[in-house]
């Protein structure tokens, strides 16, 4: 599966409610780039099977109704740069040999669906190009692993950008000007990499032994990253020292291991515990800061268009239950507020609409 890892398996819950929270999340995040202009519309992705409410949905920026725009199985809205049009994901198909992965795109109030990729290949992580026309995406296979394409919504121009065999290339991310993209490069742990448009000049920008970074999302002047931060913590006196002295690293999960680590029973004890939080930095990789702490698990965070604020999925667990619902906070993660109270559901892999400033704003 060439999906984002985004949640780890140690901890207090027991391994089914963790394996049914995993696969939730594994294949519907996103990563992306905000385009300037008027604060629109929120998309994001929904899972509530057991209500019949899943797909893609959107919301204003301030809470209240929900509207559905996408198909059951969608996920990882991306909206195009003037906000018109989503491409997104959806998966068919019920047993291994049937199941696929493959881009779509729609107008903004969901009509006009149209598929843009149909392979045996997993694709994922579609992110528009400011021209409206050409996306970036990750895809996956078992012959070739993951890696990074460009290609036009009709189809033509697929241009591979990527080729390390060893390495699975998963988020991607079009900086607003099309010059640059950002994408996670995972081996043993995850890094975000920023390299020119053309998939040369590749550059590791966190470069973080202990820690995985992942679901990117540029600012819409370009001049910064916010990302999902993933740490381990709680090794306590030589394991922690290890860690520092590089004799010592934690594996890494992908989403393979996670799967199998989740449905096998586990002994707790002295393992270490997460620290899941949105993260900031400069393009280049420095400045980098938390702008979220917590139990919680706060991931896949995206600009507003204004670049003024930030929506991010919080991610809860408990023995019984488990939610994610969205927050809007501001660019500096002061006021955080929010948006969503669903009922065992998942909300996530959240997108904010660019609209003309001169645009109403519906």
């Amino acid at each position: 599966m060439g999906t984002t890892k985004l949640l780890g398996v140690r901890g207090a819950l027991a391994a089914a409610l963790l394996l049914a929270s995993i696969m939730l999340v594994l294949a519907a995040t996103s990563a992306d780039a905000a385009f300037p202009g008027k604060n629109g519309k929120i998309a994001f992705s929904k899972d509530n099977y057991r209500q019949g409410t899943s797909g893609i949905f959107t919301i204003a920026p301030e809470g209240g109704a929900q509207k559905k725009i996408g198909p059951d199985f969608g996920y990882s809205p991306s909206w195009s740069d003037n906000g018109q049009k989503v491409v997104f994901v959806a998966s068919s198909g019920e047993s291994e040999m049937e199941y696929s992965e493959d881009i779509y795109v729609m107008d903004a109030d969901g009509s006009n669906v149209q598929r843009v990729t149909d392979t045996r290949a997993y694709e994922s992580s579609p992110s528009f190009f400011p021209d409206g026309e050409t996306i970036a995406f990750a895809r996956y296979s078992n012959r070739n692993g993951a890696d990074i394409f460009t290609m036009k919504l009709d189809g033509s121009e697929l241009t591979k950008l990527t080729d390390d065999p060893g390495f699975y290339e998963e988020s991607v991310a079009v900086s607003p000007d099309g010059q640059q993209i950002a994408f996670s490069r995972y081996n043993r742990s995850s890094d975000i990499f920023v390299m020119d448009a053309d998939g040369s000049d590749p550059v590791n920008v966190t470069r973080t032994g202990r820690v995985d970074e992942f679901e990117m999302n540029w600012s819409p002047n370009g001049k910064k990253i916010a990302f999902t931060s993933y740490r381990f913590s709680g090794f306590e006196g030589l394991a922690a020292e290890a860690q520092d002295s590089g004799t010592f690293a934690p594996k890494a999960l992908g989403p393979e291991s996670l799967t199998r680590e989740a449905s096998e029973p586990k002994d707790h004890t002295g393992e270490p515990q997460e620290d899941v939080e949105v993260s900031v930095m400069n393009a280049d990789g420095t400045g980098r800061r938390d702008l979220t702490s917590g139990r919680a698990y706060d991931v896949a965070p995206a600009f507003s268009p204004s670049g003024n604020q930030i929506v991010f999925s919080k991610m809860t667990f408990d023995q019984r239950s488990e939610t994610s619902e969205l927050v809007v906070m501001r660019a500096d993660g002061a006021n955080k507020r929010q948006i969503t109270d669903t009922p065992r559901a998942f909300e996530y892999g959240a997108d904010w609409q660019p609209l003309p400033e001169t645009a109403p704003n519906n």
